[in-house]
């Protein structure tokens, strides 16, 4: 015991590392969430449904709810980047959602 409490004590920093800064979280609204989620449910049985171009499809058919999200997100200050980022992967989550409950 002596010796194993030696071991891996013997090298273990004394001080306390700082935890870092977490940034804030911004949750996409209730209304596109909903949009997406009927999108993959009526499409979700078409034999070449895939997410990457379904995305591309609910962008086309969703302006006016997307253009309403992208203007409060720039209200939290993310840029186009993150933006598009976040709503794709909101995207995608939920399709995988989808086909794992069904």
């Amino acid at each position: 015991m002596f010796r194993s409490a030696r071991y891996y004590f013997r090298k273990k920093p004394i001080e306390k590392k700082e935890q870092p800064i977490r940034r804030k979280y911004i949750c996409v609204d209730n209304d596109l969430i909903t949009a997406m989620d009927t999108h993959i449910s009526d499409n979700i049985g078409n034999d070449n449904y895939k997410p990457s171009s379904a995305f591309l499809d609910f962008c086309k058919e969703n302006i006016d709810i997307l253009s309403e999200e992208i203007s409060r997100l720039y209200a939290e200050n993310l840029n186009s980047d993150d933006i598009k980022k976040k709503i794709k992967k909101t995207y995608k989550n939920r399709y995988f959602i989808k086909v794992n409950i069904a």
